[in-house]
This record gives structure tokens, C-alpha cells and sequence, in this order.
């Protein structure tokens, strides 16, 4: 029992330090959103993006597959009329469910597959995750009141790739948020005290970011490092995209361009 002592102490101290680092990178999640990605570097980007996916995708397995199957433990095995049934109708619709599956994965995955179709894809991939509990259920029942412990792997794994396929098929077809492309203005000290604004968060433990006291629309952000005594002025740009037909010009004589929207 001393020899665990060791070992066991490393695990719980291990366990506690990824507990940790897991809750302060959910938090920094959480609070980050689309204009503070524009201060991360390209890989903490994919890290934010890959830490929403995975916990989306373990969520997913934990909640609808791996929570009913340990509470099942604690029902009575059926008996053998019932275990036959169960079993039949959980494999028929096993088949029912990955037949129908397919077509959705493929579908959601083509990349010519117009916006407006994503929602029909979800709606299809959430029938399909419902679909799956009604044969998973009752396998998952079998499996554990009835100790088949060396066939629990092998259902733990296909319903942890089921929930990963589903997952991706949801990531693939989830609302995606346009890049704002933003005008930049480096600001003078004169020029930023002529301003009112009012602070709304700090990013890291220098800069910053404000907003104007006039805008209620709060689309135009300023980011100030006062230390370093750098102020920004963040302008969302709309780029015009023109149409030659849509180009009109005024007589030579007139300096002035104009453009019909």
C-alpha cells in the first residue's frame, strides 16, 4: 500500500494542475470574442478554435452516451425474452441510424453546399443524434446489466466516434461569423484627451479597450497601451464592391467621382 502512496499523490497532483489549466483556458475562452481574436496570433487562434470543438465534441459523448450507460448499472438484467427483443430492435435501428447518417456527413461536407442549406444539414444531423439513442440505449443496457464487460470498449469507442462525426457535422454547418476588416488610426495623446470615452474591459495588463462616449453603436473601438503611450482607433471597414454597369462618372470638367450603390 506505501508504494501507491507515490504514485497516487502524482495522479491527484496531475489532475488538479489539468483541472486548472482546463478552467483558466475555458474562461479566457469564453470571454474572448471576435474583435479580441484580432490581438491573438494565428496559433492561439487554432487553439481557441480546436478547444471549442473538443469540448462541444466530449460534452456531446458525456451527456447523451457515456452519463446513461454508467446509470444503467443500476437496473436489473431483463430477462432473456426481453434481452433478445432489446437486442434485435437496438441492432435494426443501429443500421437504420448509420444508413441514414451517411448520406448527412457527405451532404454537410460539400463544399459548394449554399449557407442557407446549413440548417437543413443541423436538422438532419440532430434527427440523426436522436435517432442514435434509440438503439444505443438498449445495447448500452445489455451490455452493463448484463457484465458483457469485454464488449463495453468496443461500444464506448463507436459511440465516441459517433459523437464525433455528429460533432463535425455540426461544426461544419454552424453559423460563420464574417471577419470584420478594421481601418487603423494611430492617435496623438492631444487627440485621445479631446475624446471622451469610456473604458469596457482590458485585454492583457496593458492595453485596453474603450469606447466613444457619443457612439451608441459601439462599432468603432479605441485600444490604448498607456504605458507604452500607443493609442489605436479601431473603424470596422465595409469594402464597396462596384459593379461596372453600376460606375457612373460626371462630365470630364468635374473633378468628383461618384458611384451609384
Amino acid at each position: 500500500m506505501e508504494k501507491l502512496i507515490g504514485p497516487i499523490i502524482t495522479l491527484i497532483i496531475a489532475l488538479i494542475t489539468n483541472a486548472i489549466a482546463f478552467y483558466q483556458f475555458r474562461v479566457k475562452f469564453k470571454t474572448f470574442n471576435e474583435f479580441d481574436k484580432l490581438f491573438l496570433n494565428k496559433s492561439e487562434q487554432k487553439k481557441l478554435t480546436d478547444f471549442q470543438f473538443l469540448s462541444d465534441w466530449l460534452f456531446l459523448f458525456f451527456a447523451m452516451y457515456l452519463m446513461p450507460l454508467i446509470a444503467f448499472y443500476q437496473f436489473e438484467k431483463p430477462s432473456n425474452n426481453w434481452s433478445l427483443y432489446l437486442g434485435t430492435f437496438g441492432l435494426l435501428f443501429m443500421i437504420i441510424s448509420i444508413c441514414c447518417f451517411v448520406p448527412v456527413f457527405i451532404y454537410s461536407f460539400q463544399k459548394d453546399l449554399p449557407i442557407k442549406k446549413y440548417s437543413r444539414a443541423r436538422k438532419w444531423g440532430l434527427a440523426n443524434m436522436l435517432l442514435s439513442l434509440i438503439w444505443i440505449y438498449p445495447i448500452s443496457y445489455l451490455i452493463v446489466t448484463g457484465k458483457n464487460w469485454n464488449v463495453l470498449p468496443a461500444i464506448i469507442l463507436f459511440a465516441l466516434l459517433y459523437s464525433l462525426f455528429l460533432n463535425l457535422v455540426a461544426n461544419q454547418t454552424k453559423k460563420k461569423f464574417s471577419n470584420t476588416e478594421y481601418l487603423v488610426d494611430i492617435l496623438t495623446e492631444e487627440e485621445l484627451k479631446q475624446t471622451p470615452l469610456i473604458h469596457a474591459y482590458t485585454i492583457d495588463d496593458k492595453k485596453s479597450v474603450l469606447y466613444h462616449g457619443g457612439d451608441s453603436s459601439r462599432k468603432t473601438f479605441y485600444v490604448c497601451d498607456f504605458s507604452s503611450k500607443i493609442y489605436l482607433r479601431y473603424t470596422p471597414f465595409q469594402e464597396l464592391d462596384l459593379n461596372k454597369n453600376e460606375l457612373r462618372r460626371t462630365i470630364p470638367n468635374d473633378s468628383k467621382t461618384t458611384y451609384k450603390q
